[in-house]
């Protein structure tokens, strides 16, 4: 395997209330991440990629059940920095995948 390769799998659910909070750490060996918006209710969460404070509807809005994904793949790396989040309620449920 090649010397970057992140052995470390983060495979979690998360809750995401009203205060942008870090979801992700930042980490130079990430080569996927998936997100999805498992709420039960009808929980917006927002996603801001960068060390800033998320801030509801400005970066990537998930309604429930939406997802995105980021990964290597050829001339593309996937986004190592931090990774916040922020809900428009508390309680709502943030699925991450990470390797």
């Amino acid at each position: 395997m090649p010397e970057t390769w992140n052995e470390a799998t983060r495979n979690e659910v998360v809750t995401v209330g009203g205060t942008s909070a870090t979801v992700c750490n930042a980490d130079e060996k990430r080569r996927v991440a998936y997100f999805r918006n498992d709420s039960a209710a009808a929980q917006v969460i927002t996603l801001n990629f960068g060390a800033q404070p998320a801030v509801l509807n400005a970066g990537i809005v998930l309604s429930v059940g939406q997802f995105i994904s980021d990964s290597d793949s050829e001339g593309y790396l996937c986004y190592k920095g931090s990774i916040q989040a922020i809900a428009t309620a508390a309680g709502a449920l943030l699925s991450i995948f990470e390797r």
